[in-house]
């Protein structure tokens, strides 16, 4: 098989990434958009080792399962990437992959429950950025595709509320009037960097502008754009970021209009939350996430738990709320600092926060001689370090809670866990993406006893 060829073959999986996978002369091809139960003809564009990328040339069997994607944009940018597929067969592909995880990086069989959801399916996220780049002489603003990073740019996204496309609307208005430049990584050139949005499920609004400048071209008309077209917006920053490349946060963040902060309510707790702040990007499935992951963990009322990773302390203080006493542990000082102003707004007392990294903060609590019943992690994509497991497993907590977005380096870590005793108890995914591949996966973990 050779690079331009056309065969035919049949999906009969989807990758991590939501590719189509099947078989053409014994070769595997992954393919864009197909899915699984689909024949087609298939062009080969490209190898990549010993696998091939192709290209869908005409559909010859439809699944039932396809659907027409309520996005003119789906294919292209880098957001969603199973827009094509109904929700069933998302939630059943998301619950093999982690079982599939399981199976392949720890060496476990385990009983996966199904995928747990909430509506909407569409316009769920809390939280959007999008990058601005030239485009055409002109600076535009939309998703970077995935293959390439070119800027698609887009006049509203099917997975955001149309107040927040509304902003977005606006924020292309600003631009083509001010002639401010868009930013460009390669040459360090240029102003505007993204531009971002969070709503509160009350439907306030912030929003900022991230500039490779110290003060932002065009200010007042930006304002007068914005508040124009969302009256609920609470407020506007401007992101200081004038380090080198794309991917660098801003460095400093200032108010231009209103407030640098709104109020966000997850099952009955109200979290002041600035644009910087980590919050699950969306609002209803976070608030079944958490109380799917307390029930499991099943809290006694004066019982102590470790909550490591707690960012701005959402589930540090629910955990609180049912009776037990909490210690909230995140490397980051504004989090920290977030967490505490949280906590004296709803009035929970039994809750303490340490700045320090999760070893560290584990390490503290050691030192002091608290003995813990209980503990919560949720690390990022790249889940735990080693030590910090080690850590939690010579402290012998009964359960611990592992909640991870990636069920890959949950079930690499999981393995260290399972090599100290602790075993899995439940596996409970739910989906917080929906039109993505992207799953969160809570897991219980109990110590094994020790016979005699």
């Amino acid at each position: 098989m050779r690079i331009g060829d056309c065969c035919e073959l049949e999906c009969i999986d989807l990758a991590t990434d939501g590719r189509g996978i099947g078989k053409c002369d014994g070769k595997v091809v992954f393919v864009e958009g197909l899915l699984p139960g689909e024949r087609a003809m298939v062009r080969i564009l490209a190898q990549k080792r010993t696998v091939f990328e192709g290209r869908v040339e005409r559909r010859l069997q439809e699944s039932p399962a396809r659907r027409t994607p309520p996005c003119p944009y789906f294919g292209r940018c880098g957001g969603c990437d199973l827009l094509h597929a109904a929700e069933e067969m998302q939630r059943e592909f998301k619950r093999e992959r982690v079982g599939d995880c399981f199976s392949r990086l720890c060496g476990m069989q385990v009983s996966v429950s199904p995928v747990q959801s909430v509506p909407p399916a569409l316009r769920y996220r809390n939280k959007a950025s999008f990058p601005v780049r030239t485009k055409s002489g002109q600076a535009a603003v939309g998703y970077l595709e995935k293959k390439n990073g070119r800027l698609v740019p887009v006049a509203a996204c099917a997975l955001i509320d149309p107040s927040m496309n509304a902003l977005l609307r606006a924020f292309r208005t600003w631009l083509r009037q001010s002639g401010v430049r868009a930013y460009d990584p390669r040459t360090h050139k240029g102003v505007v960097r993204r531009f971002a949005m969070r709503r509160t499920v009350g439907g306030d609004l912030l929003a900022e502008v991230e500039i490779n400048a110290k003060t932002l071209p065009a200010r007042e008309m930006l304002v007068e754009c914005l508040t124009a077209a969302a009256p609920r917006l609470c407020g506007i920053c401007v992101g200081i970021n004038e380090a080198r490349g794309a991917d660098n946060q801003a460095a400093h963040v200032r108010g231009i209009y209103g407030k640098k902060r709104i109020v966000e309510t997850i099952n009955g707790l109200e979290f002041e939350v600035s644009m910087q702040s980590f919050l699950q990007v969306n609002a209803a499935a976070a608030a079944l996430l958490y109380e799917t992951a307390l029930d499991l963990l099943d809290i006694r009322p004066g019982e102590r738990v470790a909550d490591l990773y707690c960012g701005v302390g959402t589930i540090t203080l629910q955990a609180a709320q049912r009776g037990a006493e909490v210690f909230g542990i995140e490397v980051v000082p504004q989090a920290i600092a977030d967490a505490k102003r949280n906590a004296r707004r709803n009035g929970i007392a039994q809750v303490e926060f340490l700045c320090a990294d999760a070893g560290e903060g584990f390490r503290q609590l050691a030192q002091r001689g608290i003995s813990l019943d209980a503990v919560i992690l949720d690390p990022p994509r790249k889940g735990s370090a080693p030590e910090v497991i080690g850590q939690i497993c010579a402290a012998a907590p009964r359960r611990v809670l592992y909640i991870s977005c990636d069920p890959a380096t949950l079930a690499r870590d999981v393995k260290q866990f399972a090599a100290a005793g602790y075993l899995p108890k439940a596996v409970q995914p739910v989906d917080l993406f929906p039109q993505t591949s992207h799953i969160e996966t809570i897991c219980l973990l109990e110590r094994k006893e020790i016979d005699g």
